[in-house]
Parts: C-alpha cells; sequence; structure tokens
C-alpha cells in the first residue's frame, strides 16, 4: 500500500515556481522530476514486497479458517457420536432389565428385547458415513469408522478412530447361503450373496415368537432354533419345516435377537443372553467415555487453531501499521531533502544575483545557474 507523494512534490514545486528566473525554474523543474521518479520507483519497491507479504497472511488465514472448520465439524461429529454411544448404553441397559424378568413371560420380553435391539442398531447408524464413529463401515466385516482431522496449516493430521457399537450378526449355512436379520420388521432374510439380490421372497422369516398368531413380522414363516449350544458358532435352526445348520457370525457389541437365545424359553437362552448384554454394556460405557474425551481433544484443538487464527490476524496488522509507518517516514524523508534542495538553489540563485550586480561582465547573466543545471542530474 504504496504512498503517492506527487501531490507533496507538486506543492513544493508550486513554491518554486514562484522564482523569477527561468534558469532557476528549470533546475526547480529538474529537481522536481528526479525526486518525483525516487519516489515512484521506491513505493513500487516497497509495494512489491508489502503486497507478497500482505498475500502471504491474507492465504495463511484462509487456511487456518479451513483447518478451523474441519475440526469444528470434527468436534460435532464425535459430539454426536458419544450422544449415540450413550443412548445404545441406555438402550442396552433396558434390554438387561428385561432379561431378569424374562423368564416369566419369554414371548413378551423376547419382542421387547429384539424392539429395543432394533433402535440399538438404528442409533449406531444415524450418522452419516466415515463421521459415524459408533457404526461400522458394512454389514459384511463391521469394520469400525474413521475419518482424519487436519491440526493446522503444515497438513499435520488425528486419526479420529471409531468403535462399531451396533449389534449385528449373520449366518453362513452348511450351502454357502447368507442369512441376515432385518431389525426392525422382525425378519431375517436368506440370500445368495448378500452384496447381491435376495432369493425369492419365501426365504423371509420371521424371528418373532408371536408371528404364528399373526403379529409382529411382515410373515407367519417362523425361525425357531433347536439347539441349545448357545455359546457356540454353530448353530442349527428350523425355517419353514426345513432344518439348517449354519456358523454365526457377530459384529459390534454381539447380541443378538431372540430367537437365537432360544426365544428364552430356557434358562440357558437367557443366560447367555445375560452374559452377551453384561459384556456389552461395558463396551457401550467404554466406548462413550472414550468419546467423551475424544470430544473435548478436538474441542481443544479448535480453540488451539483459533487463537493461531487470531495471532495471524494481528500479525497482519501489524506488518500493515509498519508498512504505513515505513511510507510515512519515506514522506518526511523525501520532502526534507527536496525543500533542502529548493532552498540551496533558491540560495545560489540569489548569490548569482548579487554578484551579477557587481561583477556582471566576468560572470554573465545566468553563468552560474547554467552551471547548477548542468549539474543537475
Amino acid at each position: 500500500m504504496a504512498q503517492d507523494f506527487s501531490g507533496a512534490v507538486s506543492l513544493l514545486s508550486g513554491t518554486a515556481s514562484l522564482q523569477s528566473s527561468s534558469i532557476q525554474d528549470l533546475i526547480y523543474q529538474k529537481i522536481m522530476d528526479q525526486y518525483k521518479g525516487r519516489i515512484e520507483k521506491e513505493s513500487a519497491e516497497r509495494k512489491e514486497i508489502f503486497d507478497v507479504r500482505a498475500k502471504y497472511y491474507e492465504g495463511k488465514t484462509e487456511t487456518l479458517s479451513i483447518v478451523r472448520g474441519g475440526i469444528d465439524l470434527a468436534a460435532n461429529y464425535v459430539k454426536d457420536s458419544a450422544a449415540a454411544a450413550k443412548k445404545i448404553k441406555d438402550l442396552i441397559f433396558d434390554m438387561k432389565v428385561f432379561l431378569e424378568s424374562a423368564s416369566r413371560d419369554p414371548t413378551y420380553y423376547a419382542q421387547e428385547f429384539d424392539k429395543k435391539l432394533a433402535e440399538l442398531n438404528s442409533a449406531a447408524n444415524e450418522l452419516p458415513g466415515a463421521y459415524n464413529l459408533v457404526g461400522a463401515k458394512s454389514r459384511t466385516n463391521y469394520a469400525a469408522n474413521s475419518f482424519d482431522m487436519k491440526l493446522d496449516e503444515f497438513g499435520t493430521k488425528y486419526t479420529m478412530e471409531g468403535a462399531n457399537i451396533s449389534s449385528d450378526y449373520k449366518i453362513t449355512d452348511s450351502a454357502g447361503k447368507i442369512w441376515m436379520p432385518e431389525f426392525f420388521s422382525n425378519t431375517i432374510k436368506r440370500y445368495n450373496n448378500f452384496d447381491s439380490s435376495a432369493l425369492a421372497d419365501t426365504t423371509t422369516y420371521s424371528t418373532a415368537q408371536s408371528a404364528a398368531a399373526g403379529a409382529g413380522s411382515a410373515t407367519s414363516v417362523v425361525v425357531d432354533r433347536t439347539d441349545t449350544n448357545y455359546s457356540s458358532s454353530t448353530i442349527t435352526f428350523n425355517a419353514g419345516g426345513t432344518s439348517y445348520t449354519g456358523t454365526i457370525s457377530k459384529g459390534g457389541l454381539g447380541v443378538t435377537q431372540s430367537w437365537v437365545y432360544g426365544g428364552f424359553q430356557d434358562a440357558g437362552g437367557i443366560a447367555q443372553a445375560v452374559s452377551d448384554v453384561n459384556a456389552a454394556l461395558e463396551d457401550a460405557e467404554l466406548e462413550q467415555t472414550r468419546l467423551s474425551s475424544l470430544q473435548a481433544y478436538a474441542e481443544g484443538q479448535y480453540s488451539v487453531i483459533s487463537n493461531t487464527v487470531e495471532e495471524n490476524k494481528v500479525e497482519m496488522t501489524n506488518a500493515l501499521i509498519a508498512q504505513m509507518e515505513e511510507e510515512y517516514d519515506f514522506a518526511a524523508k523525501i520532502k526534507t531533502q527536496y525543500q533542502a534542495a529548493v532552498t540551496s538553489i533558491a540560495s545560489i540563485a540569489e548569490t548569482q544575483r548579487q554578484y551579477s550586480q557587481v561583477f556582471g561582465a566576468l560572470l554573465g547573466k545566468d553563468k552560474l545557474m547554467s552551471y547548477i543545471y548542468s549539474q543537475t542530474v
């Protein structure tokens, strides 16, 4: 932001133009042109330096602001994930309470248990994509999500790691078919390949124990577990009059629908459900605590980057002030030098006039001033 000092030079040259001698006027004009050229050259050089400096600070501010925005988003996503973890923990606690009474009315509490499990999985999958730190990337491998949070303008990153605290499962039967539950519809579907398309509608079975009475499911064909080895990964079950044997794989918290626990019809199934739910409750509590700590870290980084943004703004302001002070000092220096030059020329002109009156024949009318003009470069 270099200043234009031609106005100051014009003011001084206006004073100079009041002199009577044409040679003196030419000298004034020559000096003014020299100082004007110097002003333009040096101001342009300093302006170029300042523009580079200003672009640096402006670019840094923009970059830091983008980083701060990313950290703010990350902190909010972690906050939402922590809230989801708390909701999941509360739902698991409800499931634990249901299990305490399951032996008195297995069918009713199995239905209530499955409703809470459906709500749990809904809560775990509400947040979007990779920013969901409580859900799974997919239902095929149950891997947790993660995303990078940029910490500064240099590309330093911190990986926000998630943990899958949904509660899903799948069964691979002896024919290689995949059975996947649909939690809210109380059904389970048999797929040729889960990543492809389902088989015919007749391969959709109800997981609700009251489905035969016409409630809780879109189909009345119920799937029932026929073995009682609840702690084993091998499972035997009946669906639509056909017996199947398969391997059950659990993801996330590892709690399944009630039919996998025998519909709570025997003590062994209830005991396994209690064991799974207690472990899930502990995992959910730990994850809620971890996410709360992660949220605090992200919010702390937001404060750090905000301070950096403000510091950069202060530096930019100070640089602007310093530039203005430099321009002011330069203007004062040029003005002083110009005025000194004008005063010197006026003094020489007066000397020329006085000597011309006495020694006019020897010096000539403008001989001294002509010499000064020739030496003014």
